[in-house]
């Protein structure tokens, strides 16, 4: 980015409610902030509206029954604090992009719910149905997704893992975590279609 460009830093007063207040504003540019503690970084706050109004409406004292306060303002107001910078840098984010550029491998897996919240398979209500017409929508969402990420796996294989079904020969309990295709020592699809 640009280092030199002009920003604008407001500080506020925190509220728990949300309706936070603002102290004051001051400008500055990164490249002064990463200079750290200098005479260059110590700005003070200025509410601009608190100094629009004592401008227009001039500045004194205002007696509210036993509370007396004070307005600044106009030539009077001077500022609403000071903000000294010990400590600035620039912390860079990077892009899904980034990393594959920079080298990143993906390895990516499947996991396919198949507990009852998911309705009977053979039922066209249930997101297992299985209709030859048309896929059902963890096919459709395995496709859509899949097809994009499998061009950044490193070697297009990917493990189908399953959970909440209950598993041969028995079909007594139900797994947590098995394999789709049955196939402990091999459980891995080669991409997606």
């Amino acid at each position: 980015g640009d280092y030199d460009r002009n920003i604008k830093i407001v500080c506020k007063e925190h509220s728990s409610r949300g309706n936070h207040k603002e102290i004051g504003t001051f400008y500055t540019t990164v490249r002064i902030l990463m200079m750290g503690p200098t005479l260059e970084n110590h700005y003070w706050l200025v509410n601009e509206y608190r100094r629009n109004k004592c401008s227009i409406f001039g500045c004194g004292r205002k007696n509210g029954g036993n509370n007396i306060t004070y307005y600044k303002g106009g030539s009077m107001y001077k500022n609403s604090g000071e903000v000294r910078v010990n400590k600035a840098y620039v912390r860079q984010v990077f892009s899904f992009l980034d990393y594959i550029k920079g080298g990143t491998e993906i390895s990516t897996f499947i996991a396919i719910d198949f507990t009852a919240s998911n309705g009977e398979p053979d039922s066209p209500k249930s997101l297992h149905f299985i209709n030859t017409s048309s896929p059902n929508q963890y096919t459709r969402a395995i496709q859509t997704v899949g097809e994009i990420i499998q061009e950044y796996d490193t070697d297009k294989f990917f493990a189908v893992l399953g959970f909440g079904a209950k598993m041969p020969p028995e079909y007594n309990d139900v797994s947590h975590e098995f394999f789709v295709n049955g196939d402990p020592t091999n459980p891995f699809c080669y991409r997606i279609e």
